[in-house]
């Protein structure tokens, strides 16, 4: 099979290329970098390189309408009759190459270290988080064995930022994270960020597993900090 690959030297690209590759399929890749096309070559993708980008970096306009935008990506792709369209939901990546991981210049651990990555409010928002390589190993299956329809591709545990927050700076060694009123932060961070962290709600895998025959290596957080960080 010929597969394209959006973002292709990104942190869940270079999982998915190595593992069509290995499967025996071709796969064209983009990237937003020259200097990346070479690693990707290595790897067995035909690169091409797309410096501008193929999605606005900056756009305009609140949460709400972002959303829209991805929900009418979703109908467009599912709503297609002359091949499988075929929708991923994933939960929050860790892990290597993401920005939760034990990388030094990863940007969400690096704020959990310095104690800036607060629980806003209730902190009863409640959150799927994945690692990278059972995201990519997921939607190799999707690629493989998937049907027209959405799948979720998620850990067993999904919990409130209250509960696994603490417990990742406890991993990390840093002080527990600070607590931050909603009304302080609804302005600062808008009501987006509020909502992730007092409203959220998780998702549910059973379907990706159950039809796709993927079950997750870290069906956990609270082992895959541990020992998936890096």
């Amino acid at each position: 099979m010929k597969i394209f690959i959006a973002g292709a030297s990104g942190a869940i690209g270079t999982h998915l290329v190595t593992r069509l590759v290995a499967r025996g399929h071709q796969v064209v890749g983009t990237t937003r970098s020259q200097a990346k096309t070479g690693p990707l070559r290595a790897l067995g993708a035909e690169p091409v390189a797309d410096e501008n980008g193929r999605i606005e970096p900056d756009p305009p306009g609140d949460a709400a309408e972002a959303v829209a935008a991805l929900r009418h990506v979703e109908d467009a792709v599912t709503g297609i009759t002359w091949a499988d369209g075929i929708v991923l939901r994933y939960g929050s990546f860790y892990g290597p190459g993401t920005g939760l991981s034990a990388a030094p210049d990863a940007v969400m651990t690096g704020q959990i270290r310095k104690r800036r990555f607060p629980i806003i409010g209730s902190g009863d928002g409640v959150w799927s988080l994945v690692h990278i390589a059972d995201a990519a190993a997921a939607t190799v299956a999707a690629v493989e064995k998937g049907e027209t329809g959405i799948y979720h591709v998620a850990d067993d545990d999904p919990a409130p930022v209250r509960v696994w927050l603490p417990y990742l700076a406890r991993t990390l060694g840093a002080g527990p994270p600070r607590r931050v009123p909603a009304w302080l932060a609804r302005p600062l961070a808008g009501e987006g960020a509020v909502d992730m962290m007092t409203r959220a709600r998780g998702i549910s895998s059973e379907k990706t597993k159950r039809e796709l025959g993927w079950a997750p290596r870290h069906p956990s957080w609270r082992t895959g900090f541990v020992d998936g960080l890096s």
